[in-house]
């Protein structure tokens, strides 16, 4: 008690805190409850502390309550209480803004052009989905297996046309073009005169008669071709390059 009106008292009692992470938590998981299903969500506070002191010996349950979600304008208002469910209960409200993130595929490290793209190479960044454009690369499918069209650095999403399927041919090194019936396969060797991925079509000359034809790269160094692409090598021509090769 205070003898004069100089003096003063000041009371302690024992108290405990819980985090503002831990109400940020608990906030962050009731607003995900209330959007679209698959969606995620962060959120930004305006502008406070979050963090609650109470009595110690209260359990530290944060509950929230009187959740409102304007869609229109991406802002949220609510009350948080703690302990949970408890009368004497420290309460606050909070207001604010939130976010839809997405989580996209980026290298972690540098990967050269020519360099194969595995999962092992993969690392997720999570952004706001206003800041991802519609060029970039969310499908993690679409870069396994790829290789960067110039030299990909770590840390950045990767845009549409940043990689391609690797080159099994190269301009002027030598194929084995195949034909296969179903009666019989023959080859013949030839000389690629551009650069091809699995699946895509390149011209081949044949080493011997300087004939070009077109077909299909289907691994490294190897193109199918059809018949009708063969024809203007001749039956005798292709009987002969076949038996020399």
């Amino acid at each position: 008690q205070a003898q004069s009106w100089s003096e003063k008292v000041i009371v302690e009692r024992a108290s405990q805190t819980i985090p503002s992470e831990q109400v940020l938590r608990q906030l962050q998981q009731a607003i995900d409850k209330k959007m679209p299903a698959g969606s995620r969500y962060e959120i930004d506070v305006a502008g406070r502390n979050l963090s609650l002191v109470l009595p110690r010996g209260k359990t530290s349950d944060v509950a929230v309550s009187a959740l409102r979600i304007n869609q229109a304008n991406s802002q949220f208002s609510a009350m948080i209480s703690a302990p949970a469910n408890d009368p004497a209960a420290v309460k606050t409200s909070v207001t604010g803004r939130f976010f839809r993130v997405l989580e996209v595929p980026v290298l972690n490290k540098r990967i050269a052009n020519g360099d194969i793209i595995e999962r092992n190479d993969i690392h997720w960044l999570t952004l706001r989905a206003s800041a991802v454009s519609r060029n970039v690369i969310t499908d993690v499918e679409q870069l396994l297996g790829m290789t960067p069209a110039r030299t990909a650095l770590a840390g950045k999403p990767l845009m549409n046309g940043a990689v391609r399927a690797p080159r099994l041919v190269t301009k002027g090194s030598l194929v084995t073009m195949v034909l296969k019936t179903p009666h019989m396969v023959l080859t013949s060797k030839g000389k690629a005169l551009g650069h091809a991925a699995k699946g895509e079509t390149v011209k081949v000359m044949n080493t011997q008669s300087k004939t070009v034809i077109e077909g299909e790269v289907t691994a490294t160094g190897m193109v199918w071709v059809t018949a009708t692409a063969f024809m203007p090598l001749g039956v005798a021509e292709l009987a002969t390059t076949a038996a020399r090769n």
